[in-house]
């Protein structure tokens, strides 16, 4: 027999869904919330258990941890008036207190923190470039452009455009015709000397493909545009 006493949390159904009928395989008699009365067990105390806690602690200092700012103001509060506490701190993730018999305690250093998200066996901060770019990829969509040209920079055919998140959709491929006429618009009015700069080359590019979409998304977002040459 196995007990759940826990509640589901939001976005994780599929999961515990998964093991229960797992279980179930097994043999194994569950018991949940779905069909045990008050089973759910919270690990979060309530004002009565902080009162009787304090009641029974008389803390000198108090620094109350985990939960919402305004929660842990009301904690150290009741631990002054009711514990009688002399001294209180708020603290933020990565510094540490400096506790002392006979001294305030004061935040003696501060460390960097952050989220870790592991893929497989690749750790991943969270202001990785690959997250940053699946955020963008994920609410901007991206624009895939091949250009052939010659040795001279001039376009040789039309610009082959596709797109991941943006005109899928467009089964009339408008969009896609109005990107390759404004890219070859754009290319048009380049100089012979920015021609031999693949870097302008490209700008023009993504400039040209910005016009077009932009009016799409309504906002000055732009999607991740990619540029390839092919020389003929």
């Amino acid at each position: 027999t196995v007990v759940f006493s826990a509640i589901i949390i939001p976005g994780r159904e599929a999961e515990v869904s998964f093991l229960y009928n797992k279980l179930a395989k097994l043999g194994v008699h569950t018991h949940t919330i779905f069909d045990t009365e008050k089973l759910h067990a919270n690990g979060h105390a309530g004002r009565p258990e902080y009162e009787r806690f304090y009641d029974l602690i008389h803390p000198q200092v108090i620094i109350p941890m985990h939960g919402e700012y305004v929660a842990e103001m009301l904690n150290a509060k009741m631990a002054m008036e009711r514990g009688g506490a002399k001294q209180m701190m708020l603290v933020h993730n990565g510094e540490i207190v400096r506790l002392k018999k006979g001294e305030e305690p004061y935040v003696a250093e501060k460390f960097k923190v952050g989220f870790i998200v592991m893929e497989g066996e690749t750790e991943r901060t969270g202001d990785d470039p690959v997250l940053k770019n699946r955020k963008k990829l994920s609410t901007e969509g991206a624009v895939f452009v091949t250009l052939t040209i010659d040795k001279r920079g001039y376009q040789k055919d039309s610009p082959e455009v596709s797109s991941a998140g943006l005109f899928e959709s467009d089964t009339t491929g408008y969009t896609k015709r109005q990107i390759q006429i404004e890219i070859t618009n754009m290319l048009k009015e380049m100089s012979k000397s920015d021609r031999k700069s693949l870097d302008k080359l490209r700008g023009a590019v993504q400039d040209a493909v910005k016009k077009v979409v932009r009016p799409i998304m309504g906002s000055r977002k732009s999607p991740s545009i990619h540029v390839h040459f092919v020389y003929k």
